[in-house]
């Protein structure tokens, strides 16, 4: 059954649907199609981002925090993306920046950050309440002054078009 949808999937990123290009590059990084995948998912993410798809850059970034086999060199290739991607209004760049800094795979964990941004999140879409509380709890008082100020400083932000430019342009490298 799944080699089927994902021959139909495949057809269709390739025909230029950004959904169903993102949806491939999420069974080869998990690994539904056979052994996980991180190049083949790349593809798939990088094609996604180029037809639109603000969710794929995010989903390929996740997959590397968590991956063993990630590059030697991804924080280095991937700094001006994670900086970058902290001004794309987007629930997808949120929740990945929350994870990112608090797994602390390029620097060190840092709740503060965590929880800004998983702050963000909940302010596009209340679900995430929870695990915003849950971190907000784990904060110290001085975090917690610290986080109010953070929320209210005001970011440029950049269109969700320009971020996937520049990450097209970073994995192309």
């Amino acid at each position: 059954f799944l080699g089927d949808a994902l021959t139909d999937l495949r057809e269709k990123g390739d025909e230029g649907n950004a959904h169903a290009a993102y949806l491939v590059g999420q069974i080869y990084a998990a690994g539904k199609a056979g052994a996980p995948n991180s190049d083949l998912a790349l593809e798939w993410y990088v094609k996604a981002a180029s037809q639109g798809s603000i969710a794929a850059p995010f989903s390929y970034l996740d997959h590397q925090l968590v991956s063993t086999y990630r590059p030697l060199d991804f924080c280095a290739y991937f700094r001006d993306v994670v900086r970058l991607s902290e001004r794309v209004k987007s629930i997808y760049a949120y929740l990945f920046l929350s994870r990112y800094h608090s797994n602390g795979v390029c620097d060190a964990p840092n709740i503060l950050k965590s929880s800004y941004y998983m702050h963000l999140a909940t302010s596009l879409d209340r679900a995430f309440g929870y695990n915003r509380d849950k971190l907000f709890g784990q904060l110290s008082k001085v975090q917690q002054q610290r986080l109010e100020k953070l929320l209210q400083q005001k970011l440029m932000p950049i269109s969700e078009r320009e971020f996937l430019n520049h990450f097209a342009k970073t994995v192309r490298r």
